[in-house]
């Protein structure tokens, strides 16, 4: 009899849990697109990785667990880049000379006859900025008449989706990529439904060596057992960070930044992609980083916050970010290196590329109910809601009171009862027409409605963001944010003249960065 009971109630519990678990991958969360779709999932001991894709949106997304890890545009696809170097020699370093690998097939959740192929553009901001390491480097630039043309050795600590691996091989034809991540599941993963990386992972330069290496093994290992033999690093990315979660701690600290400097050529750029703030709490892991990077011998440090093109104005100092910091044992300020500045600022990413050719453009909807909270919709692709768009586009409004003007992101709105009626309801319609779900969130009349139109050019958003955060990056020096560096210049009074006096120090003894980071 208990044995009966006891099998009843575990099957009870089975079944609740079924009925009651999460939405996986909060794939119809507000906000979220309504086509977004899951490609694939993989398990690992260290996370759980859902590639997901919207066409509305323009990305493919890897996320561990419900943090998006980095995001490539679905368009231009890989193909379109090859078709361009057919005019354009610069793209030339991306074409295979056999047939290019195919991406891996999805699984069942993966709704769509077509598999996303994408190429380099990124859909998420901080990895525009990787190529700062390598021009920030005078002593690597120097030797080449452009910048595109620089040899250069680079070790990547943290694969993520890869996305940033793709910008840096299409700035730099010359490049080698070492990337280092300890979770097999992760680089497995990236190689099935990335073929492009696949491809650089069997290509190499002129001299032989390979233009992409993936190795799975912890990277303070790799990186305190260095072959004295081997090529040092022009340039170290630490991208094994995350936000309000675990990070390997023993990957922020003194005595690991001594040994990514030893690893490094004399004029090496460490960068290091560092999401905290500069006042409130998150202040501390972002300014222990930077005090411990210096620490470590790499002095000369600036960091370049991320400012997003649709509020560049809004440049709070509390609020949490990805900053890029970049340190060295050579002068990379502004006024310690004015000729590496001028060639940031002259710097156009993805200069082969055309404005106007990469543009989602989708439809929000709006509402607070009577106790002001806010809400909104799931986002709808305007390109299948020609009726809906033709009978309220000449009312929408520019929203310039809230999103800044820029050149990549334009939004207009309606908050006329009217207006958001017959968009609300032409969204219902069009959805029950193909059959579709209903997009969550639309079938909600609320409070203070509004009807909202996006329009995004990735091509831009990613120039944007560049030259916002070179601007951000020019007054982010260390002394100004942390103060001297460890050692009889750091006084307390010379420590509370800096933006985080408070920033502690991370070491092997102390590796405190992980509670910091909660």
């Amino acid at each position: 009899m208990n044995r009966l009971l006891a099998m009843l109630v575990a099957v009870c519990a089975i079944a609740a849990g079924i009925a009651l678990q999460d939405e996986p991958y909060r794939i119809k969360s507000a906000g979220n697109p309504s086509d977004q779709a899951a490609l694939a999932h993989r398990e690992s001991p260290y996370t759980s990785m859902t590639w997901v894709a919207s066409e509305a949106e323009n990305y493919l997304q890897l996320r561990f667990f419900d943090k998006v890890e980095g995001g490539v545009c679905l368009e231009p696809t890989w193909g379109e880049l090859i078709a361009l170097a057919g005019t354009d020699p610069r793209l030339a370093h991306l074409v295979p000379v056999e047939p290019r690998p195919a991406p891996a097939p999805g699984e069942s959740s993966w709704p769509h006859p077509w598999l996303p192929e994408p190429g380099t553009l990124p859909n998420s901001a901080y990895v525009r900025l990787f190529p700062l390491c390598l021009l920030l480097n005078d002593a690597l630039m120097d030797t080449v008449p452009e910048p595109r043309l620089a040899r250069a050795n680079v070790l990547v600590v943290g694969l993520g989706s890869g996305v940033g691996i793709g910008v840096l091989a299409h700035h730099f034809p010359n490049l080698a990529v070492t990337v280092v991540d300890i979770d097999q599941k992760v680089e497995d993963s990236v190689m099935a439904h990335h073929p492009l990386l696949r491809w650089l992972t069997t290509q190499t330069l002129a001299d032989g060596t390979p233009r992409l290496t993936m190795v799975a093994q912890d990277a303070r290992q790799f990186v305190k057992f260095l072959p004295s033999q081997q090529r040092r690093f022009d340039a170290v990315i630490l991208d094994a960070y995350t936000a309000g979660s675990t990070i390997p701690s023993h990957l922020m600290t003194r005595e690991f930044f001594a040994e990514c400097k030893a690893a490094m050529t004399s004029d090496g750029i460490l960068m290091a992609n560092i999401i905290g703030s500069y006042l409130g709490p998150k202040r501390l892991s972002l300014g222990g980083a930077m005090r411990s990077f210096r620490a470590a011998g790499l002095t000369n440090l600036v960091s370049f916050p991320n400012i997003y093109p649709t509020d560049p104005a809004a440049w709070d100092q509390s609020r949490e970010r990805n900053n890029q910091v970049l340190c060295s044992a050579r002068p990379i300020t502004p006024k310690g290196s004015p000729k590496a500045w001028e060639r940031i600022r002259g710097f156009t990413v993805f200069p082969e590329l055309q404005p106007g050719k990469y543009v989602s453009r989708t439809l929000k909807y709006t509402w607070s109910d009577e106790e002001k909270t806010a809400h909104g919709s799931q986002v709808v692709p305007q390109g299948e809601l020609s009726e809906v768009m033709s009978a309220i586009n000449s009312k929408l409004k520019p929203w310039s009171q809230t999103v800044v003007p820029n050149l990549s992101v334009k939004v207009r709105f309606s908050d006329d009862a009217e207006v958001v009626k017959t968009a609300r309801l032409g969204v219902l319609a069009w959805a029950k027409a193909g059959n579709l779900p209903v997009p969550g969130g639309w079938q909600h009349q609320g409070t203070r409605p509004t009807v909202e139109a996006w329009e995004t050019d990735w091509l831009l958003a990613a120039r944007e963001t560049w030259r916002l955060c070179v601007n951000a990056g020019r007054t982010q020096d260390a002394d100004t944010l942390v103060g001297p560096v460890d050692g009889p210049a750091r006084t307390p009074q010379a420590a509370r003249a800096a933006l985080i006096p408070d920033a502690p120090l991370f070491t092997d003894q102390r590796p405190n960065a992980d509670i910091l980071n909660r």
